[in-house]
């Protein structure tokens, strides 16, 4: 990520611009895991939702090494690379499970092998061996996951994320929901893609999670103290 900046623009009583992201760089190397950390609102699920490209940066670069199409901007890619992207190379799993309703959960796992030319029973063999790691109870994958506790459908989040073995892994507040059990089972899973060669940038607001699978921290609020200071700096010369 270079330089990066994210702005929105919000039209109530008066026309607002906020500014979100303010020149954040890092960079991860393929198969390390670089943790987000910050106080909430200092932008990083915004730095998810730009590199997905679920919001569209402001300004910046977002270089991503992909196997469709080399080295490649997704700050500046068009839809439809980004669509096969998101299909075949990157994975996100954010807080929040948002699936067709009627869609039953090995169903909503499985689904997400078929651009990789697997039959549905492939995929579905696949998606079992995931929901019994994630210790989802078997009379719950032929259920519906709107009707599922918020820790269940977490679980059911994390198995669509790590099935399908992405490139590059967002992992947005993925054990949030979760007790120390099962955060303990996510954690195993994580440092098993780690060493299949899986990069990933990911939040927690758990310290000790963050710690134990985390190669590197960037940390929001040096970001921004940083920033700050070069401003300060450069309005004064």
């Amino acid at each position: 990520m270079e330089s990066l900046v994210k702005r929105f623009h919000l039209a109530l009583t008066r026309d607002i611009d906020v500014c979100a992201l303010d020149g954040v760089s890092f960079e991860v190397p393929q198969g390390c895991f670089l943790g987000i950390a910050g106080p909430s609102g200092v932008g990083k699920s915004t730095i998810l939702k730009c590199i997905y490209r679920t919001y569209l940066p402001t300004s910046g670069h977002v270089w991503y090494r992909s196997a469709l199409f080399g080295e490649i901007d997704l700050a500046n890619a068009s839809e439809r690379q980004i669509s096969l992207l998101r299909a075949q190379e990157i994975g996100y799993v954010s807080q929040f499970l948002k699936v067709i309703p009627r869609v039953t959960a090995i169903d909503v796992v499985a689904g997400r092998l078929i651009p990789f030319d697997y039959t549905w029973q492939q995929a579905r063999q696949r998606a079992q061996l995931l929901l019994e790691m994630l210790h989802v109870p078997k009379d719950l994958w032929d259920a519906y996951p709107a009707t599922f506790s918020g820790g269940e459908q977490q679980r059911i989040n994390l198995a669509r994320g790590f099935i399908t073995r992405p490139r590059l892994l967002l992992l947005d507040e993925p054990t949030a929901s979760l007790d120390d059990g099962m955060k303990q089972h996510v954690v195993e899973l994580i440092l098993k893609m780690k060493q299949e060669g899986v990069t990933m940038v990911g939040i927690f607001h758990d310290q000790d999670t963050m710690k134990r699978v985390a190669d590197s921290v960037l940390n929001m609020g040096d970001v921004i103290a940083r920033n700050d200071i070069a401003k300060r700096a450069e309005a004064m010369s």
